[in-house]
């Protein structure tokens, strides 16, 4: 996801905290792979990894490893503007993420995408896998309000894609599109 930020970005700056080793190095190999400049990763938990981050704008939590109310918490306390976008892949996470986000006087804007694959059941085709993601995110609301850029959608898109690759299953069409590793 942070490569695909960075690359939607290129005037910006994107900080991405890991806290997978081996998630790091896939990391460093895609920015050296799309030659990405403006994506600093920072190997470590959040949110004691965030501690030296500049404020941010708007804030992707794509897993929090049981700290979601922590690092929203410090997401907000760095600036009470920022923009949140939550992935969750469990209903507990989104429910977490709903109540950090309450807990901060916000209101929750979810969507819920599913991706199912089929089979053939007879002459029809039956769905036997399936799996939903949510997204919890808060969206400025009054004057200097935007609507989330094409950068922020396609980062999001390739953050679903993502984590319906997160058990080995090939996404064929993200390496097709970008050729990323």
């Amino acid at each position: 996801v942070s490569v695909e930020m960075a690359l939607a970005a290129p005037e910006g700056r994107v900080y991405a905290a890991e806290c997978d080793a081996d998630a790091c190095e896939l990391i460093c190999q895609n920015r050296a792979k799309f030659a990405v400049q403006n994506l600093h990763l920072t190997q470590g938990l959040a949110p004691e990894a965030l501690a030296d981050w500049p404020a941010p704008d708007a804030v992707f939590i794509g897993g929090s490893k049981g700290n979601l109310r922590a690092i929203v918490d410090a997401a907000l306390a760095a600036n009470p503007a920022a923009r949140l976008c939550i992935s969750a892949i469990a209903l507990e996470t989104l429910q977490q993420a709903i109540a950090a986000l309450t807990a901060h006087g916000l209101t929750a804007q979810v969507t819920q995408i599913a991706v199912s694959r089929s089979r053939a059941a007879g002459s029809l085709r039956k769905a036997v896998w399936a799996r939903s993601h949510h997204r919890a995110a808060r969206r400025v609301v009054g004057p200097a309000a935007a609507e989330p850029s094409t950068a922020e959608t396609s980062a999001a898109t390739a953050a679903i894609r993502d984590r319906s690759d997160m058990h080995g299953t090939e996404c064929k069409e993200r390496t097709e599109k970008n050729g990323i590793i």
